[in-house]
């Protein structure tokens, strides 16, 4: 039987899953409670529970906080973590973490035990560690599935590898290959360099290597050896860092994203990149996945604004962007929340161009059938794109679309997010800026150019909506 701790600032969230889930039944025979991190901190020490499932936000010490505190004590793929959706980029530095999983509040009882009962059984397996073991790569590969670096450690020192310092390699196939196939082809061209391969899925592989600092011309060679493939090196890096160098080596391999001519990318190159689009954000992004019924119209805008920005953007920022995208659409209903999970696996899938045009796909075709009504929408949205420098007004959009207005107005509040005059205004301005910003025009010329009849109309809008004045809000950015 085992031991299960819940942490969680708020008393009834803690006595309603003591109380409403049969924990006998999943083979938990002791649950405990801890009200912050800090009070978990201690119980983690003085009752060794098995599992912990813990509130993200928490006063005196978070459950973020708590994790990385126990990073040596408990293994973080032990924990599941409880969040809100508002609290996802908090739940993404904790799934970096190494944590299981999570699950949304408030908490679905079945969901969580499913999660529950998983953890246990690889608990349960773990500890029947004494059978004979499964061959390198498969053993390696199940260890690296679940998170256990602690388990790809202990193998590296038991074998005897050079363990002072380690280079991860992801590679990403075009096809798939045999695992022993790769090992010899790496062998070959590694020319006695130790390593060990891991197999992430059926066309992704991770390597480990030992030694040799030259050894990443060979891994470059054996990269360009293999058709179509491309693979991401993280640095040197201690051996106890060898879950960090795997999240390196995977965002370096996302770089193919912005350069999809080349086929091998060094961590290295994420130095001084920023994880944030340009004149793109989630609200904007939604809008864009809203307007367009096509996901290739999708698609090749998201390319410009990547290529535009690819000396100085870092991959993770749009993987980043998709998430919190994923979040909003269901947070503005305009996805079902049983999407979350297939589509954050197929975010977090995205390492180049067409696993990048699977989440759009994916995500456009979620956004027309989970809306009976988001045709009308999207063709407003277009008309606004195409039109917001003419006088537009909610009553000849709502006859534009065929539906009455004040049945327009509410169906496109709650679709996009915000009222339409609302919404209107704000795309103006964003033309406006992008104008100010690329042009030496006149601010009394700019306004006219967008849609606002006068001066004093344009200044005051903008004001309201950016916080500052068109001059400015150009003179700062410049």
């Amino acid at each position: 039987m085992y031991k299960v701790l819940i942490c969680d600032d708020e008393k009834w969230v803690r006595r309603g899953l003591v109380s409403t889930i049969d924990w006998n039944a999943l083979g938990v025979s002791q649950v405990l409670e801890a009200r912050n991190g800090k009070e978990a901190l201690a119980i983690v020490q003085s009752q060794k529970p098995d599992l912990i499932i813990t509130d993200i936000k928490m006063p005196i010490l978070s459950g973020l906080q708590m994790v990385d505190a126990l990073k040596e004590d408990f293994d973080a793929h032990n924990v599941i973590i409880l969040t809100g959706f508002r609290d996802f980029e908090l739940a993404q530095q904790a799934l970096l973490l190494g944590v299981r999983d999570y699950v949304l509040k408030p908490v679905d009882n079945a969901v969580l035990e499913e999660k529950v009962r998983t953890c246990i059984r690889d608990i349960e397996q773990n500890k029947k560690r004494t059978i004979p073991l499964p061959p390198e790569d498969e053993q390696l590969s199940h260890a690296v599935k679940i998170n256990d670096f602690s388990a790809c450690r202990a193998y590296f020192q038991a074998e005897g590898f050079d363990t002072d310092h380690v280079r991860a390699m992801v590679l990403n196939l075009s096809i798939p290959v045999q695992a022993a196939h790769l090992r010899r082809s790496a062998a070959s061209l590694l020319r006695g360099t130790r390593f060990a391969s891991m197999t992430l899925g059926t066309t992704q592989q991770l390597l480990a290597v030992f030694g040799a600092p030259e050894a990443s011309t060979a891994l470059e060679r054996l990269t360009a050896a293999l058709p179509d493939s491309f693979a991401g090196i993280s640095e040197r890096m201690p051996l106890m860092q060898f879950s960090e160098a795997r999240h390196q080596a995977l965002e370096a391999s996302r770089l193919r994203l912005l350069y999809p001519q080349r086929s091998f990318f060094r961590a290295e190159e994420l130095a001084g990149r920023t994880d944030l689009l340009t004149s793109m954000n989630a609200h904007a992004f939604i809008n864009m996945l809203a307007s367009n019924a096509d996901p290739q119209q999708v698609y090749c805008k998201l390319e410009e604004l990547l290529q535009a920005q690819r000396d100085v953007l870092n991959p993770a920022g749009l993987v980043g962007l998709l998430h919190t995208a994923v979040y909003k659409m269901v947070e503005n209903n305009l996805l079902a929340h049983g999407d979350i999970e297939p589509l954050s696996r197929l975010c977090n899938a995205v390492v180049d161009q067409t696993s990048l045009r699977r989440v759009l796909e994916e995500l456009c075709a979620k956004i027309i059938t989970s809306n009976p009504y988001s045709v009308y929408v999207q063709k407003a949205l277009r008309y606004i794109e195409e039109n917001y420098a003419h006088p537009i007004t909610l009553e000849s959009t709502a006859e534009l679309v065929h539906l009455n207005s004040s049945y327009f107005s509410k169906t496109f509040a709650d679709y996009v997010g915000e009222g339409f005059s609302k919404y209107l205004s704000r795309y103006r301005i964003e033309k406006a800026k992008e104008i100010l910003l690329s042009s030496d025009m006149l601010v009394t010329e700019i306004g006219p150019l967008v849609g606002f009849g006068d001066y004093s109309t344009f200044t005051r809008k903008f004001k309201q909506i950016t916080g500052v004045s068109p001059s400015d809000y150009r003179n700062g950015r410049r």
